[in-house]
């Protein structure tokens, strides 16, 4: 159960501190495209919940937004002019905004709007982050919104967090809690859940009947895990239709992540991807020997 009396919620200095700064990042690429995407980090940005911990991860500084390495691949930046990247440092979906000034949901969309004006706009995030990449993609009317694992609904009870229940009662923060009634007639919205997960197939039977959203169902247990990382700079830049035709393939049924790696990856990566992981895995056995030398 979380309660306020839990760290971050009980507004230690650090968390003040922290609520102060403007939790967002903006980064041009100098590629002249007319695209913009938004990166919108999720509830795991840190953990455990301990004052050190989130110490530590604010001191990442540019590196304590989720997606930020993976925006660094040169895809990314040559298909997007402008890179955002918005975190909320308390974890409760965006409830109390990104920071002291834009503390509420929608003044975090009015200031997306006026960042985003001119582009194509595209929208990402995972888990919370997905729940928010959909929320500000809906309301900014963007072009594609690539969500893994969102949530569609939260619910005003301790499991979500002190300030999702707290708000329950006002009327402009709680009307965010459910997000199928603004996802409603879209075609450009692309989801992917770990279909053998309970808790992300609570959220999938949620929006299933929604008709514009396109879904690819993997085989994984694992809240948040579905594809390998690698496959996201190639599904960000592909075309809709290709998007489109990919998930079509799929549609309704589970389907291993290799399986989307061979659709998205061009050959050469497809080669290189298990010579990385064994580099990976052998690099990881080497620093535990070096550990219990």
């Amino acid at each position: 159960m979380n309660t306020k009396n839990d760290f971050p919620w009980k507004e230690t200095e650090a968390v003040r501190s922290a609520y102060e700064k403007d939790n967002y990042l903006i980064c041009e690429t100098g590629h002249q495209t007319g695209r913009a995407i938004i990166f919108c980090s999720s509830n795991g940005i840190y953990y455990p919940n301990q004052e050190e911990v989130f110490t530590a991860y604010i001191a990442k500084g540019d590196a304590g937004f989720e997606w930020y390495h993976l925006a660094q691949h040169e895809r990314i930046r040559a298909y997007f002019e402008k890179i955002i990247f918005v975190r909320d440092i308390y974890k409760q979906w965006y409830v109390t905004g990104i920071n002291a000034r834009l503390n509420t949901a929608d003044q975090v969309i009015d200031f997306l709007k006026k960042e985003v004006q001119g582009f194509k706009v595209y929208t990402c995030g995972s888990s919370a982050g997905g729940y928010a990449a959909a929320l500000f993609g809906a309301q900014l009317q963007a072009d594609g919104i690539f969500i893994s694992s969102a949530q569609f609904f939260i619910l005003p009870d301790p499991h979500y967090g002190p300030f999702v229940e707290e708000y329950a009662s006002d009327p402009e923060r709680s009307k965010y809690y459910d997000l199928a009634p603004f996802l409603k007639d879209r075609s450009n919205i692309y989801y992917n859940f770990p279909a053998l997960c309970p808790e992300d197939n609570i959220q999938y039977d949620h929006i299933r009947a929604l008709s514009g959203i396109h879904i690819l169902q993997i085989k994984s247990a694992a809240h948040g895990k579905t594809f390998n990382g690698i496959c996201w700079p190639y599904l960000l830049t592909m075309d809709h239709d290709k998007c489109i035709a990919l998930h079509e393939k799929y549609s309704g049924r589970i389907v291993g992540n290799w399986a989307i790696r061979k659709d998205i990856l061009p050959l050469g990566e497809r080669i290189l991807f298990p010579l990385r992981k064994m580099d990976k895995i052998l690099k990881k056995v080497l620093r535990i020997q070096q550990g219990n030398g």
